[in-house]
């Protein structure tokens, strides 16, 4: 946790434990994230990522330990105001349009902006040309895209993207890396979950590793040229000596 005397963590987490339907989800999970940093969660299938992902967005409640988005418990309105999730599969309303989609965000967090920034942000994501059109017109990229955009929107400090690089072509996804790092040089935290490490390598300042619903690894990434370990070398041997280990 972090030292009182110094900066607020922009996520804090204490000993976070979740059990669902008997099964240990997150095993007494603890770190810190500071604010404008861009940390990568690893880890196989059925880690905990996206169960950490939806307790800290209050989705989900703690069976145990505490968890404290820009300082407030996670779940409390405040904490909802200071955080945006980007769920894997976006949750989009079916009878909206993606401008309707935009404006409704707008409403629900009292944001004022214009119509031009409004079509600027379209206009960057590729969406411009689809801002009359419904979610089952959209590609699953142009889908992920809109969460993206309705996660800015709402402007909030630390946002939590769910594997957003999924049915994402090339160009898509060297836009979003260039956008992750934007908003952590604007002083937003992202938190970013993902199977790609080697996207995640070029955007993250920082590495944990769940295994099990445990944190087993935290590690700063390597910057560009440096002859350290790199992320997929740490995984497979995390997982390695894992595997390995006492049932």
């Amino acid at each position: 946790m972090p030292d009182e005397t110094g900066p607020r963590a922009a996520l804090a987490l204490k000993d976070v434990t979740k059990t669902i339907d008997a099964s240990r989800i997150l095993d007494g999970v603890t770190f810190d994230v500071p604010a404008g940093q861009v940390v990568g969660l690893m880890g196989p299938n059925g880690a905990g990522k996206t169960t950490l992902m939806r307790s800290l967005a209050g989705l989900y409640e703690l069976t145990s330990g505490s968890a404290l988005v820009d300082g407030h418990p996670a779940g409390s309105p405040e904490a909802r105001r200071a955080l945006s999730l980007m769920p894997e599969d976006p949750d989009l309303y079916p009878g909206l349009s993606v401008i309707e989609h935009v404006r409704l965000v707008e409403g629900l967090n009292r944001v004022t902006t214009t119509a031009q920034a409004r079509s600027a942000l379209l206009e960057r994501y590729d969406l411009a040309d689809k801002r009359d059109a419904l979610p089952h017109e959209l590609s699953q990229g142009m889908r992920r895209k809109l969460a993206l955009i309705l996660a800015l929107t709402k402007g909030s400090r630390v946002l939590l993207l769910d594997e957003p690089f999924n049915g994402l072509d090339p160009v898509a996804s060297r836009e979003l890396r260039d956008e992750v790092r934007r908003l952590s040089e604007q002083g937003r935290t992202v938190l970013i979950s993902m199977h790609g490490l080697g996207d995640l390598e070029k955007i993250a300042d920082r590495a944990l590793m769940l295994y099990g619903g445990r944190l087993v690894h935290d590690m700063s990434v390597r910057p560009a040229g440096d002859s350290g370990e790199s992320l997929e070398d740490a995984y497979l041997r995390v997982v390695g000596t894992m595997s390995c280990g006492p049932a």
